[in-house]
């Protein structure tokens, strides 16, 4: 007998190499793409924590920011306060400037010079003044600042 077989019948070693090297090379691709998938999600949940922290300072800065601006205003509303109760002062003050101004030559005077009228009331009609009683430049009447009452 002959050692070499010339037969159509394939042998079976040859058969079960060429079947594992496909199969190996889909288990590899498998592999490679299940850890790569791995990795990306790692790197997703990193970028995840990142963004929380981020979202935990910025918590924190709002939540300071409002403490802030809480003391600010709770500051500001007595200088609010002070501010009206002078404004009253002043209102008051030439509210009886003009009441007084219907009596007395000198408060008229300071009432027709600095402009001073009560706010809605239609400004007095200009009398004629004389040459020694015109305003100096350096008054705020000269500058356009003329106080009113409300």
């Amino acid at each position: 007998m002959n050692d070499t077989d010339f037969s159509d019948e394939p042998q079976s070693s040859s058969l079960v190499g060429s079947i594992h090297l496909p199969v190996a090379l889909i288990a590899l691709a498998l592999a490679i793409n299940f850890f790569s998938d791995l990795r990306n999600a790692s790197k997703q949940a990193e970028i995840m924590r990142w963004q929380l922290s981020g979202l935990d300072r910025q918590t924190e800065a709002l939540s300071s920011g409002k403490r802030e601006l809480s003391a600010m205003i709770m500051k500001n509303d007595e200088v609010v306060r002070q501010a009206q109760q002078i404004q009253g002062q002043y209102t008051n003050l030439f509210g009886d400037l003009i009441d007084l101004a219907k009596d007395d030559k000198d408060a008229k005077e300071i009432v027709d010079k600095w402009g001073i009228k009560r706010s809605g009331e239609a400004p007095a009609p200009a009398a004629p003044a004389a040459p020694e009683a015109a305003p100096k430049a350096d008054a705020p009447a000269a500058e356009g600042k003329a106080p009113t009452l409300r």
